[in-house]
């Protein structure tokens, strides 16, 4: 169930036919399903209107510690590569947002006005980000969520991918640094996210690169993106949560990213 505030029924149709295209294409994602009307989208109304649309059932099972491994990021890798490479040599015409379009980046509505520096460092990233000229060979439509909590090992060894309600037109880099910075949240200690994130990459990016090939100018870029990352989940977190009631982690994480946001610095070096 979507809401219209949320997204809007074009959006939601557009999401489950890329959807249908990526199935035929040999993709493991859920398949939408027709209503009794025949319909892949209904429209109910309360409190204004909700899209309520049905998925095929999945068929993985969640990523344990046991599989959190070199491997593992190699197969995620070759399947955002193949993905990638699908989006840019079958172009798909759906009616879905730019990135720069999301509500989650709305941080005029959603951080407070006394917090005029990490909104003009926003601006700032959003504005660098814009600037860029769109080159058709590394931007598309993308997933724009493809981290761990939506992928699923299925019994015969594939990823299944899901939950594609925030893909949008953008960069493709941007899939690979929500990629690496999702997969961060697994790495407790600090201390150890660069030697992390670089033996991430090294596999990611060998898996990504038997399907499409990033040039070294994209790639260079993909601290950009972590700080663009940055601020949308601060974003998000500013809209959805009560500032006055966090929970030690919820405050801890913010400020964090408030912090970053400010200092300009990254999620981890690389």
């Amino acid at each position: 169930l979507s809401h219209s505030a949320h997204r809007s029924r074009t959006h939601v149709e557009a999401e489950l036919a890329w959807m249908r295209e990526l199935s035929a294409a040999g993709f493991k994602v859920p398949a939408p399903q027709r209503s009794l009307r025949g319909n892949f989208v209904e429209t109910l109304v309360a409190d204004g209107e909700f899209s309520a649309v049905a998925f095929s059932l999945l068929q993985g099972r969640e990523i344990g510690p046991d599989d959190w491994r070199p491997p593992l990021f190699q197969q995620w890798g070759r399947l955002v590569g193949r993905l990638h490479r699908q989006s840019v040599t079958n172009p798909p015409a759906h009616r879905r947002p730019a990135w720069f379009e999301s509500d989650f980046l709305n941080i005029e509505r959603y951080i407070p006005n006394s917090e005029q520096v990490v909104k003009e460092k926003a601006r700032g990233i959003i504005a660098r980000l814009r600037a860029n000229v769109p080159d058709s060979s590394c931007y598309g439509l993308i997933h724009g969520d493809v981290y761990q909590e939506n992928l699923r090992l299925r019994p015969d060894g594939e990823l299944e991918l899901y939950d594609f309600d925030n893909c949008e037109y953008g960069w493709l880099i941007s899939d690979v640094a929500v990629s690496l910075y999702a997969s961060l949240w697994r790495v407790r200690d600090y201390a150890q996210r660069p030697q992390f994130a670089r033996e991430f990459l090294a596999a990611f990016l060998d898996g990504y690169e038997s399907d499409h090939h990033l040039p070294a100018s994209e790639l260079a870029r993909l601290g950009e993106f972590l700080r663009l990352r940055d601020v949308l989940i601060y974003t998000v977190a500013c809209k959805q949560l009560d500032r006055a009631n966090l929970t030690p982690l919820q405050a801890r994480l913010m400020e964090e990213h408030r912090q970053r946001i400010s200092s300009g610095t990254l999620i981890v070096e690389i």
